[in-house]
């Protein structure tokens, strides 16, 4: 039973950096638009935007998953 809260807890470690990970090569993205390139939020590509929402949902839906128990269900399969 130990091994298998170590492991949903490494699970939920790694989807939390995967996320925050992905999250800021997003923001980098936007932020090297803005002040490298002088562009406007506006005329940033849509894609950095899409790409940052995406996985900053994932993070929260991880801390969903989390309150629900899902997580948990997920880990016995």
């Amino acid at each position: 039973m130990t091994h298998k809260k170590t492991l949903h807890i490494e699970i939920r470690a790694l989807w939390f950096a995967t996320s925050i990970l992905s999250s800021l090569w997003f923001l980098y993205w936007i932020f090297y638009d803005v002040y490298v390139w002088n562009k406007e939020l506006t005329q940033v590509r849509l894609q950095n935007y899409v790409g940052l929402i995406i996985f900053i949902a994932l993070a929260i839906l991880g801390t969903q998953l989390e309150k629900t128990g899902i997580s948990e269900k997920l880990s016995l399969i």
